[in-house]
């Protein structure tokens, strides 16, 4: 999926869940950039474009390791033992990009380094992510409007 597939389905699922959450715009922000983190190992993706990501994309592929359920959790372990209160946001921004991008037909490697891609027929930045980028923006407008009255 492209990134502003991501960041409207990570709108969704932070306005959806600020209301039980303690420290929302930490919540918020974290949860928004780590639905991007996993293309950083792509150099045309939001977040890989810059030059600071270019040594590690020389090493991964896209959709290899940072498209994984085992690089989800390790992270995620690490960012709730330095910062306990961005862990949970962490943690459900990346997960949703993998469930997102398991939808695709390049799909995701969920148990790396185990052989197997899950994966379904969505094209990235076809006809049908872009329906349901219009869905999740309509929802998102409706959660704001929600969330502010």
């Amino acid at each position: 999926m492209l990134s502003r597939t991501h960041i409207a389905i990570g709108i969704f699922f932070a306005f959806l869940l600020l209301p039980s959450i303690s420290h929302p715009l930490a919540f918020s922000v974290t949860l928004l950039i780590s639905s991007l983190l996993p293309d950083i190992d792509s150099p045309i993706s939001f977040l890989g474009k810059y030059k600071f990501f270019s040594v590690l994309q020389t090493f991964l592929h896209h959709r290899g390791v940072l498209h994984s359920l085992t690089t989800a959790v390790i992270l995620s372990l690490v960012v709730s033992i330095i910062f306990p209160t961005l862990a949970l946001g962490f943690f459900l921004g990346y997960a949703v990009h993998l469930i997102a991008d398991s939808f695709t037909i390049e799909g995701i490697a969920p148990f790396w380094p185990l052989r197997g891609r899950l994966s379904w027929k969505l094209k990235t930045g076809g006809y049908t992510e872009n329906v349901m980028l219009v869905i999740f923006i309509m929802f998102d407008i409706l959660l704001i409007i929600r969330y502010f009255s």
